[in-house]
């Protein structure tokens, strides 16, 4: 099978403070015992010096208000160990016993402290059973309600800032907290942090030993790691300082990139752990993906079989909805070389460079050109609806190998997208819910394609063709994957591969690229 060359790419969000969620009067929980669970947020929190410490207390009384009182009755099991930690408890009245597994550690719980911790950090399992012990009422925080609450407060820090072209730094205060401080909770709870690493929380980079590199561009290099102490496995981003100064706002890039990955947290999203920097280089500490990217398979088997792509676009569209509802993210440069599979099976969504928070329509022609919108392409402003367009191309191109759009040079690619009328091909094989649902994204005008309007992504997630996804069951990754587990394999060192320079790290004040 012939090898395709890979797309190239060439080269603030304003919202509420938070969302009506947080912001809407609340009579669910009287003042008293909003001020009962802001304190034990503050004071009884293994988490709290990651969490809450920088919020204003009328900034964490906005989150408390999202509370439900329950009532607890006598015997009654709150929880139970091993079940998954989805909510989080402050107690207001009465005594809760918390049990660990064959009662081998027993404590008491009374009226103004916390438990269920877990569920602060989400993805975990409680470890102790909780059972009440008499009367009482305790409030309860979701931790969907509690990780919106952090994405959206750290969005809000950096596109408070200012918009595409000046520095973002967050500013310190409550908004300063990011989801990055809860993954590094989640590491910290399996072992993956110690006293060994940094005061901060931050995995120490000289702690981390280079297995083999996985890619190389023009400004850096993306090794894969492990941790010396854990042997958890990363991919490690090093940016050099020299050539990115040599591109127009490449500091700026970076900045924001940092900004936008520091808030993302979906199963469907690549996580970031860290970003550091010393006098040469620029590090982000990234989750590794055992996988290939959906190019590589493409390239390998040619099209998807159904199943395959019905899934890859689904964990597509979960993605893109979270990144456009929840977080206000443009991703700007969607094709199959950043669709990655990870250890579970899923597809990730990666490479932020290009990303940007929007609160209106954008002007900057980025992106690869043949997933490119029409109207990204007339540079006369485009919006999230852009994305779903290049959903489509991405849809097409799975199922058939190649894109609808396909041209010997870009300029006749450009050309093709911007037709009229627009020629499409549809080969026999390709009927159903599959040709409707390209054919509503690959509509020219914005405000009519599928997933822009009052749908919205809703609309795109309820076409037939996810018809055998559920999509809470995938958010839970509940749904099996149509292909093996992947597994990391051996690492590969070559001769010519480049030193790796973070094993001497040293902090250093550099106000261009930020803390």
């Amino acid at each position: 099978m012939k090898t395709r060359a890979p797309h190239k790419a060439v080269r603030g969000m304003s919202t509420s403070r938070i969302s009506s969620t947080f912001l809407a009067d609340d009579t669910r929980m009287d003042e008293t015992a909003t001020a009962t669970v802001a304190a034990a947020l503050r004071a009884g929190c293994p988490t709290r010096e990651h969490l809450f410490d920088d919020f204003s207390e009328d900034e964490l009384l906005r989150l408390c208000r999202a509370g439900e009182t329950i009532e607890l009755s006598p015997g009654s099991t709150i929880f139970e160990c091993g079940e998954a930690a989805t909510r989080f408890f402050v107690l207001l009245t009465g005594e809760v016993r918390l049990s660990s597994p064959n009662r081998e550690r027993v404590r008491v719980c009374c009226a103004g402290e916390a438990f269920g911790e877990p569920g602060l950090l989400g993805a975990l399992d409680y470890e102790e059973t909780a059972t009440c012990i008499g009367e009482g009422t305790a409030c309860v925080l979701a931790s969907l309600t509690i990780r919106r609450f952090l994405a959206e407060s750290s969005s809000h820090s950096f596109a408070e800032s200012g918009a595409e072209g000046r520095g973002q730094e967050k500013r310190k205060g409550g908004w300063a907290v990011s989801m990055a401080a809860l993954r590094f909770q989640r590491l910290a709870h399996h072992g993956h942090t110690s006293a060994q690493d940094g005061a901060d929380g931050e995995i120490d980079l000289r702690q981390l030993r280079p297995e083999c590199v996985l890619g190389q561009g023009a400004f850096g290099v993306v090794w894969r790691v492990r941790h010396a102490r854990t042997s958890k496995r990363f991919a490690l981003k090093t940016l050099r300082k020299a050539h990115m100064s040599m591109q127009a706002e490449g500091s700026t890039m970076i900045k924001r990139e940092r900004d936008i990955m520091s808030v993302l947290d979906h199963p469907c999203v690549i996580a970031a752990y860290s970003y550091r920097h010393d006098a040469r280089y620029v590090y982000m500490l990234l989750d590794f993906l055992p996988g290939e990217s959906l190019q590589a398979l493409l390239d390998r088997q040619g099209h998807f079989e159904l199943r395959a792509a019905v899934f890859s676009m689904a964990c597509l569209c979960a993605a893109l909805a979270y990144l456009h509802d929840e977080v206000r993210v443009a991703h700007r440069d969607l094709k199959p070389e950043n669709l990655v599979i990870d250890h579970h099976g899923y597809v990730q969504v990666l490479d932020f460079g290009l990303s940007k928070v929007l609160d209106g329509p954008t002007l900057t022609v980025c992106g690869t050109p043949v997933y490119l919108a029409p109207e990204v392409l007339r540079g006369k402003g485009y919006s999230y609806a852009s994305e779903w367009w290049s959903a489509g191309v991405l849809l097409y191109e799975l199922l058939l190998s190649r894109t609808p759009f396909d041209a010997e040079t870009k300029y006749q690619v450009v050309a093709k997208i911007m037709a009229k009328p627009r020629i499409i091909s549809y080969p026999d094989g390709m009927e159903g819910s599959a040709r409707d649902l390209v054919e509503r994204l690959l509509v020219g005008v914005p405000s009519k394609r599928l997933g822009s309007g009052t749908g919205g992504s809703a609309a795109v997630c309820r076409h037939d063709f996810f018809a055998s996804v559920s999509f809470e069951a995938l958010a839970q990754r509940q749904v099996p994957p149509p292909w093996p587990m992947p597994h990391a394999g051996e690492p590969s060192v070559h001769d010519d591969d480049p030193e790796p320079p973070w094993l001497e790290f040293e902090p250093c004040v550099d106000e261009e690229y930020g803390a």
